[in-house]
């Protein structure tokens, strides 16, 4: 039987994938297996030749993969797939074909091991015209095999009123060659902007779309360097990644659902940040809600002896909508923030939003609005005396018809008075 390299660091992926092309014995494509490890399949059967040009890296033998006949798809394209199987390997009449391909899956995600379904009631394989096909399992196999992936399964929308975020809703259509897995060993890599993404797609949820607003970070806001970053809904490093990419001098980051914060973990060790100062690291990350977030920063503040932080910006990433952390933004500005040292915060406000209240300006004029109120306190306010003023309005993507998620970019400083000096 063929063998395969599981590769331990992901960084000699590369390397090795160019050596085995060298001497004619790479197979494509490299793949994740359901446990989140490298694969690198070759066409050796005898491990010596391996193990003298890869010493250290673990050798398996794997299955030949279903026979690829005469005109099979050389792309991971899931209409072509199905064209293909059901008029070479599973002939069916055209009239059947054609009900196949208008209800085959058009929207779809592939997080290796993962080939991940758009929930849909019309465009899906659990429709009546596969349904009564034979040996659909085969066609799975098939379809894993081609995608270099290990695990099928459908999404299905998240419940908005679950402060987690937990995708509970995953459906598993099927498993490569039946092999049994654990849904708490199933992790995903994705590199995003230079930076990689690890979750479990069974506890956390993932975006994709999100893509744009890491990469607005990374190219708009690199001030943040030397600077303090609060994400209060950090999730598995979205956003925090990208401030610490930046050089942000401290993260602290907050989340409910402990599988993201392992994810988060991971990743960074993925992105190779806890090598960087191995006697300082610059984050605090809490598996606990962000209310706690004032009574943690003072914890940090105290064992680090830090003065006052030097907060550049609040990150509230929460939909379908962020303004639990208004108010724990604002507390976090009143009792931890250098006014002197860093003049202005930006709050990136994260919200699902109907697209009337975004052309007539109406969403962020209550957004300016809540937050003034939350600022001022009876009695305290020349104390407490702030500008709050929208920089930009971002339009990510859609989220349902007429909705879109946007990011708010709010800048909060301290008014002047009449001489120009900060209240």
């Amino acid at each position: 039987m063929p063998l395969q390299l599981v590769i331990s660091d992901p960084t000699r992926v590369k390397t090795i994938k160019t050596e085995l092309e060298s001497i004619g014995a790479f197979v494509k494509p490299i793949r994740s297996d359901p446990q989140g490890r490298i694969i690198v399949r070759t066409n050796e059967t005898s491990p010596s030749e391996l193990e003298r040009r890869f010493p250290g890296e673990t050798i398996e033998q794997y299955e030949d993969a279903i026979e690829v006949k005469k005109g099979a798809p050389t792309s991971q394209d899931l209409m072509s797939f199905t064209a293909w199987y059901f008029t070479e390997v599973c002939p069916v009449g055209r009239a059947q074909l054609e009900q196949m391909l208008d209800c085959t899956p058009s929207k779809y995600s592939v997080y290796p091991p993962v080939l991940l379904l758009n929930n849909s009631t019309k465009r899906t394989f659990q429709h009546e015209v596969f349904t009564g096909v034979p040996n659909m399992p085969v066609f799975y196999d098939a379809l894993l095999e081609f995608m270099g992936l290990g695990i099928l399964a459908l999404n299905k929308p998240i419940d908005e009123n679950d402060e987690v975020r937990k995708p509970d809703n995953l459906q598993v259509l099927h498993c490569l060659r039946g092999k049994t897995y654990n849904e708490d060993e199933v992790w995903c890599q994705l590199k995003q902007n230079g930076i990689w993404q690890v979750w479990n797609p069974f506890h956390t949820m993932f975006s994709r779309g999100n893509v744009k607003e890491k990469k607005r970070i990374l190219d708009t806001f690199s001030d943040v360097a030397g600077h303090d970053v609060i994400d209060l809904y950090c999730g598995i490093g979205y956003f925090s990644f990208s401030y610490l990419r930046l050089g942000c001098r401290y993260l602290f980051g907050f989340d409910l659902n402990p599988w993201s914060i392992d994810g988060l973990h991971r990743g960074l060790t993925l992105n190779d940040y806890f090598s960087r100062d191995p006697a300082h690291l610059s984050w605090f990350v809490y598996n606990e809600t962000n209310e706690a977030s004032i009574g943690r920063i003072a914890e940090v503040r105290q064992r680090l002896q830090l003065g006052l932080l030097r907060v550049r910006h609040i990150n509230l990433g929460l939909l379908p909508s962020s303004e639990q952390g208004w108010p724990v933004s604002v507390s976090i500005l009143r009792t931890h923030h250098d006014w002197a040292a860093c003049p202005t915060v930006s709050l990136h406000i994260h919200e699902n939003v109907h697209i009337g209240s975004l052309t007539d300006g109406t969403f962020t004029e209550r957004v300016l609005r809540r937050l003034t109120d939350l600022a001022e306190l009876p009695g305290d306010q020349q104390q407490h005396s702030w500008q709050f003023t929208a920089k930009r309005l971002e339009r990510i993507k859609t989220f349902a018809p007429d909705v879109w998620h946007v990011c708010l970019d709010v800048d909060v400083e301290q008014k002047r008075n009449g001489q120009g000096k900060q209240q």
